[in-house]
């Protein structure tokens, strides 16, 4: 193995779950932007690189149980957490190889999916070109990749920070992680003395602020790598031809409609009327981009069909109202209420796919119609593309847990937040930690004697046993099981 960073294998990266690596969301994406997809309905090969301690990669494992999850890094310690992690979860569809990039193109078969978060700005030139001929070799002919990367406009007023911070306070000390809390100090320091810099760039006080409350560990793994550098856009799209690959959206999905993510006032620049990563860049110009998700497939489809076999859904236990679709730096779109209504009144009923939906409807909304609903509420994240239909309601007395969810919820109990895999949605769901203590408690105790082993947990974490806790926590607990049904359907309990 050639290498050609001081990347950190002493450090581990922190355990992060990214939505956007959900193969669902990656193929309904593609889809509806023209291109071949794999089969979802099908078994399916998915690599990640630089997975880390594999926690994404460990929640779409379970997620996905017809699917095949590879797991690749160089980093010691995260494959030996990954592999105890999976061991732990039970999970016999998923492999971690510890290796570079450059040496595994014998050890993977072809892919469907090959994805990555933040690596690609993070390693040296000879890195990026293995990774392309990865995908080139790798990528099944329908198959698809996402490369998210930081990206040019948005880094260039703010590059001069990470400089300073590294530029200080590398090798200060013989610890990393002290060496990055030495320069955020830095940094600090010079923003204290309202420097001329900080003067022309005043936003920059609020990315201070911001990695001051992040893990050190992830300020050393984003900013501290020797090879960081942003890319433009074309750059980027350029460079990912030699994978003979092309672009085929981005995410989050309302970034790929100019009439909602673009001021009113650049409606005449959209997708339709500019060649489409000229759209990109000018896009990133007027939002001042720093961060993009990149979908990259290999066939352009020659027959725009309809999909009427995607299945859609509400993943969420609250009521879903939609007026309009209004996301962050974007204007507000009105929605026709009688339609979105209707659609999700049909959703709600556990009607799927556009087929399902149109036959429920007896006609009365085309399927045009119904397609263009799904999607604006996709858009307006209030539903999400499924890997299954909802799962039936069952008896209370036969809930439980998967292994791995049992694991992660037994892990999580003090913190503020998890991920547990559905494989309803093919993704995670993010969970507070109280929501988290009723699961664990209702899956292994069942309902009859989860408030009573919640009192008992949180006696031992040294709250006062007495009956005012008691009646709290039942009455807490009564109002989760209000939610039980969505957790059934979503294939949690």
């Amino acid at each position: 193995m050639t290498n050609h960073t001081s990347y950190l294998q002493e450090i581990t990266y922190t355990n992060s779950f990214f939505s956007e690596l959900n193969p669902h969301l990656l193929a309904y994406t593609a889809h509806i932007m023209g291109f071949e997809i794999p089969n979802m309905h099908k078994p399916f090969t998915y690599c990640e690189l630089g997975c880390g301690s594999g926690f994404s990669l460990l929640t779409y494992a379970a997620a996905n149980p017809h699917g095949f999850f590879i797991g690749v890094d160089f980093n010691t310690h995260h494959i030996v957490e990954a592999k105890e992690a999976a061991k732990k979860s039970n999970l016999t569809n998923i492999l971690f190889i510890e290796k570079s990039i450059e040496d595994i193109h014998h050890d993977v078969p072809d892919c469907d999916f090959i994805v990555m978060h933040g690596v690609y700005s993070w390693v040296h030139t000879d890195i990026k070109k293995a990774i392309r001929s990865f995908i080139d070799k790798r990528l099944k002919p329908q198959g698809l990749s996402l490369v998210s990367y930081n990206t040019f406009p948005g880094w260039h007023i703010y590059a001069p920070l990470r400089m300073m911070m590294r530029e200080y306070a590398l090798g200060l000390t013989d610890n990393m992680l002290e060496d990055a809390e030495e320069g955020l100090t830095f940094i600090e320091y010079v923003k204290s003395c309202n420097t001329e810099y900080f003067q022309a760039v005043p936003s920059a006080a609020s990315l201070i602020e911001e990695l001051s409350n992040q893990d050190l560990r992830y300020i050393v793994h984003e900013y501290f790598a020797e090879h960081w550098q942003p890319l433009w856009v074309r750059e980027m799209h350029e460079e990912m031809k030699e994978a003979n690959v092309s672009f085929a959206g981005t995410l989050p999905l309302f970034l790929n409609f100019g009439e909602i993510c673009l001021p009113e006032e650049f409606q005449q620049m959209n997708e339709h009327t500019v060649e489409r990563t000229s759209f990109e860049a000018f896009k990133d110009l007027i939002r001042n981009t720093m961060f993009r998700h990149d979908i990259f497939g290999k066939t352009y489809r020659i027959h725009n069909e309809e999909f009427h076999d995607f299945p859609f859904g509400i993943v969420s236990p609250s009521k879903v109202e939609v007026h309009s679709i209004s996301l962050p730096g974007c204007r507000v779109i009105s929605l026709d209420d009688h339609v979105h209504n209707q659609i999700i009144h049909t959703l709600e009923q556990g009607y799927h796919t556009v087929h399902q939906i149109y036959e429920f409807l007896q006609g009365h909304i085309s399927k045009d119609t119904i397609q263009d609903a799904l999607l604006n509420l996709v858009i307006a994240e209030q539903i999400k593309p499924l890997s299954t239909p909802f799962h039936r309601i069952k008896p209370y007395e036969s809930l439980k847990l998967s292994q791995h969810n049992k694991s992660v919820l037994e892990q999580s109990l003090h913190k503020k937040e998890c991920v547990v895999a559905s494989q309803v949605s093919g993704s995670g769901i993010i969970i507070n930690q109280d929501t988290a203590i009723f699961l664990l408690a209702t899956g292994m105790h069942g309902i009859d004697y989860a408030s009573e082993w919640i009192c008992e947990w949180m006696e031992l974490q040294g709250y006062d046993n007495s009956l005012l806790l008691e009646l709290q926590v039942k009455a807490q607990y009564s109002t989760f099981m209000e939610t039980l049904p969505f957790w059934i359907k979503m294939g949690i309990l």
